[in-house]
């Protein structure tokens, strides 16, 4: 279970204090006057900055062009040239 940061909603005491608590649980009970405490939202501990997080981030064309993974141009359809052929000559 996490562990989440609570602060105590009576005048008095406001108290913050940490808490295991189930995921999705955003009140709890004041350990130290019995009163109801929020559960205080805050950042995040991790950030992922610059590039290199995503798949596309890492494919550009050179790094494409040397692994092999270049997108094929679909080439003009091939046209077979046939041979005139002309008739013998007739003898008259």
């Amino acid at each position: 279970m996490p562990r989440y940061t609570f602060q105590c909603t009576n005048k008095n005491c406001r108290k913050n204090f940490g808490e295991q608590v189930p995921m999705g649980t955003t009140e709890a009970t004041c350990p130290h006057c019995q009163a109801r405490a929020e559960k205080i939202f805050s950042a995040p501990a991790i950030h992922f900055r610059g590039s290199g997080f995503y798949a596309s981030d890492s494919k550009n064309a050179s790094t494409s062009a040397s692994s092999g993974m270049t997108e094929q141009k679909e080439s003009p359809p091939k046209t077979e040239s046939k041979a005139e052929v002309t008739p013998p000559p007739s003898s008259s």
